[in-house]
């Protein structure tokens, strides 16, 4: 095992990158399957991305998600509302764990990346 390559493949710029393929492919593949009742949008802005929900119908007032590069994380925010003040923050760092894979640690519990975007983009599918 080489820990140290390894070590570098999980930066928080390496990190970022990944999400954001990740986020997108599960965006374009979402938006293909809902054949239009509902469609996902990625903004990037360096160094954020804000993920919405847009709708043709009533509710038009959609839940949201941004993703912020901090120096030593990204920040996770949340927000059932465009128009409700109440938002959720986590924590996500990445971590090399023990076998030397990198994931992003939320708390206790490491995620892969497919985890992260589910924990980022399922909410918004859901509501």
């Amino acid at each position: 095992m080489d820990w140290v390559q390894a070590f570098f493949e999980c930066s928080l710029s390496r990190v970022w990158l990944a999400v954001g393929e990740r986020l997108d492919a599960d965006i374009r593949q979402y938006n293909e399957l809902s054949h239009g009742d509902s469609r996902l949008q990625l903004t990037k802005d360096d160094p954020r991305m804000v993920i919405s929900r847009t709708r043709d119908k009533p509710p038009y007032d959609s839940p949201w998600a941004s993703l912020e590069r901090t120096e030593n994380h990204l920040l996770l925010r949340t927000g059932t509302s465009a128009h409700l003040p109440a938002v959720e923050e986590m924590r996500l760092v990445p971590t090399l764990n023990p076998e030397g894979e990198c994931r992003l640690r939320r708390g206790n519990h490491e995620l892969e990346l497919w985890q992260v975007s589910r924990l980022i983009l399922e909410p918004l599918m859901l509501r």
